[in-house]
């Protein structure tokens, strides 16, 4: 996926400590180019086809879908601090347990996001230290991601999912700490665009169905630079970035006469 790297991105360091903009200009590539994005007026558009990565098309037995708005989202690193103790001696009663209050975290975020319209939060994955079976965890580290295509749902809801982790720490007496990761905003396509991909799926006599991309794409990088449009294909499953990933022949068949409708339309505006 195509990414404007933020001047503060590209200071961030892997573990050995290598900064992303050394990472990236050693693979040939101008650092300048990818943080000052500007519209350009010898681009007319930008049309990206993809799988869906989801299980909606298939599951309202379509071939394709109009995407209307690429969700915004926001990631973040966080670490829950107790302390450890042998896990036979240490009674439960007085346990500070780093581990036992990251999952009731997890719990709360996940309420969070089944109680938001139009929201998804994800903790996938988390470590406990110093991971050992016998040993009660003093820290506890997880990722967490959420994501809308509205901005205030966004800010509204990690506000909300940081208030109830602070709730559980303070219940147990222990602390947090966090760290914004990556984040990007939500990018609705362009009506103009959209409006053309529609009128092509009805001249084809496909149903001109609008679907939200949840996950991230080059378009919402693209429309930096101009403006933007989507078609999702279906995929087997809603299964991506697996061995398993499928798509059909007659689909990509629809796909292919949905690209070449939309360059006609395109000609006639």
């Amino acid at each position: 996926m195509l990414v404007l790297l933020k001047e503060e991105l590209l200071k961030s360091v892997d573990e050995n400590g290598i900064t992303l903009e050394e990472a990236v200009t050693k693979f040939g590539f101008n650092t300048k180019n990818l943080t000052n994005l500007h519209p350009r007026k010898d681009v007319d558009a930008y049309l990206e086809f993809h799988i869906e990565q989801g299980p909606v098309l298939e599951n309202e037995s379509l071939p394709a879908g109009i995407v209307s708005s690429i969700t915004g989202f926001k990631s973040f690193k966080i670490s829950v601090n107790g302390k450890s103790g042998h896990a036979g001696t240490l009674p439960m009663n007085i346990r500070l347990d780093a581990g036992c209050c990251a999952c009731e975290c997890v719990l709360a975020i996940e309420k969070v996001a089944k109680t938001t319209a139009d929201l998804v939060a994800t903790v996938g994955k988390m470590n406990f230290y110093p991971s050992s079976s016998n040993v009660v965890p003093e820290r506890a580290e997880f990722t967490l991601d959420v994501r809308s295509c509205s901005q205030e749902i966004l800010d509204n809801s990690v506000e909300k999912i940081f208030n109830e982790i602070s709730h559980i720490c303070e219940n147990r007496k222990l602390n947090y700490t966090s760290e914004l990761a990556f984040e990007n905003v939500p990018v609705p396509c362009s009506n103009k665009i959209t409006k053309i991909i529609e009128k092509s799926f009805i001249d084809l006599n496909l149903n001109p169905f609008y679907i939200y991309s949840g996950a991230g794409h080059d378009a919402q990088e693209m429309d930096n630079i101009t403006d933007i449009g989507m078609v999702f294909i279906r995929c087997a499953g809603g299964v991506s970035h697996n061995p398993n990933e499928s798509v059909s022949v007659d689909d990509l068949d629809t796909a292919v006469k949905i690209f070449l409708k939309i360059l006609d339309n395109l000609d006639l505006k």
